[in-house]
C-alpha cells in the first residue's frame, strides 16, 4: 500500500477533553465490587482506503461498552454527531427558498460560483449497534436504513483461535501482551491487558484472558487503538432494545444493504438562497471487515 497522500476524519470529536482516561492501577475489576461493572472504552479506528487513485485514511472513534457476559459496540458519542447533522442540514433547509437537484456531479459544481463551500451531510454507515453475547458467541447488528428502516441481523460469531506470544507493549498505562488469529479472511495482531480480565475488544473480536486495547491486520488496512478507558459508575443496560420494529435479515443480506448505501453520498452548497444538492457516486473505495474465509 502506497503512502497516505491525503487523510480523512469523519467524525473525530475531541477526545482529550471528552474520555476519561483511567490509570491502570485505578481498576481492579477482580475484586467482586466489580463482577457486574461496565467498562467504557474508547477506540481510534483507521481504515486504508482509495479515492481517486490515492491511498487515504479514514478515521472514526468508537465505543465498547464492555459488561461481564455481553458487550455494546457503537459509534462514540452517537447522538451529538447525529444532532450534529441534522442541524445543518435543517439549517440550511430553512434558510432556501428553493432547492435545486441535480444528478451529475459535474452539472452540480458548473452552477456554483464558489466551487469550495461543498459540504457532505449524508454518511449512512455510521450509525451501527453491534450487541455481542460471549456466553452464546453470537452478535445482534441494529442499523437504520433511511429507506428499509431499522434493520437487525443475527449472527454467531466463527471462533477466534489465539497464539498468545510473550511480546508486551503499553496501552493507556497498561501492560499488554500480544496475540495473533485469522479471522473472517485477514490475520491480526492484538495486544491485550491481564489487569481487565474480559474476554473482549473491539467489533467483534473476543476470546482472550483479557481485554484488547489494541488490534491491527497485518496489511495494515485496519487498527482498532484505546483511547480512553473508564470504569462506568451508573448502570447501563446491554441489550437490544425490543421495543423498535425491526427488519430481520440475514448478515448477508444486512452487510449488501450497507454496501449499496456507501456507494452514494449526497453533496450540498447554499448559495443566493439556492440550495443545490446532487447525489453522487461516492469516490471512496472502502476495503470492509466481512472478508470471506
Amino acid at each position: 500500500m502506497n503512502q497516505f497522500k491525503a487523510k480523512y476524519v469523519f467524525f473525530l470529536i475531541g477526545l482529550c477533553s471528552s474520555i476519561l482516561v483511567a490509570n491502570a492501577s485505578s481498576i481492579n475489576p477482580d475484586n467482586n465490587q466489580h463482577e457486574n461493572t461496565i467498562f467504557q472504552v474508547v477506540y481510534k479506528v483507521s481504515q486504508k482506503a482509495i479515492k481517486n487513485q490515492e491511498s487515504i485514511e479514514i478515521i472514526d472513534t468508537m465505543a465498547l461498552y464492555c459488561g461481564k457476559n455481553v458487550s455494546l459496540y457503537s459509534t462514540w458519542n452517537k447522538e451529538a454527531k447525529y444532532d450534529a447533522l441534522q442541524a445543518t442540514k435543517e439549517n440550511i433547509l430553512s434558510k432556501s427558498k428553493q432547492k435545486v437537484t441535480t444528478y451529475a456531479y459535474e452539472s452540480f459544481v458548473s452552477n456554483l460560483n464558489d466551487k469550495n463551500n461543498i459540504g457532505v451531510w449524508t454518511i449512512h454507515w455510521e450509525m451501527e449497534d453491534i450487541y455481542k453475547d460471549r456466553k452464546t458467541n453470537s452478535a445482534t447488528f441494529i442499523y437504520k436504513d433511511k429507506d428499509e428502516g431499522w434493520i437487525k441481523a443475527v449472527e454467531n460469531i466463527p471462533v477466534q483461535n489465539w497464539d498468545i506470544q510473550s511480546d508486551t507493549m503499553t496501552v493507556l498505562g497498561y501492560k499488554c501482551q500480544k496475540a495473533t488469529t485469522a479471522f473472517w479472511g485477514r490475520n491480526y495482531n492484538a495486544w491485550f491487558t491481564l489487569d481487565i480480565p474480559r474476554n473482549d475488544g473491539p467489533w467483534l473480536f473476543s476470546g482472550l484472558p483479557g481485554l484488547i486495547l489494541r488490534i491491527q491486520d497485518t496489511e495494515g488496512i485496519f487498527q482498532f487503538t484505546a483511547v480512553g478507558l473508564e470504569q462506568l459508575k451508573m448502570p447501563m443496560t446491554l441489550a437490544v432494545d425490543e421495543s423498535v420494529s425491526y427488519k430481520t435479515v440475514t448478515l448477508k443480506n444486512y452487510l449488501a444493504l450497507k454496501k449499496n448505501r456507501r456507494k452514494s453520498v449526497q453533496y450540498y452548497s447554499y448559495e443566493n438562497n439556492v440550495l443545490y444538492i446532487a447525489d453522487i457516486y461516492n469516490p471512496i473505495q472502502f476495503e470492509s471487515l466481512y472478508e470471506e474465509n
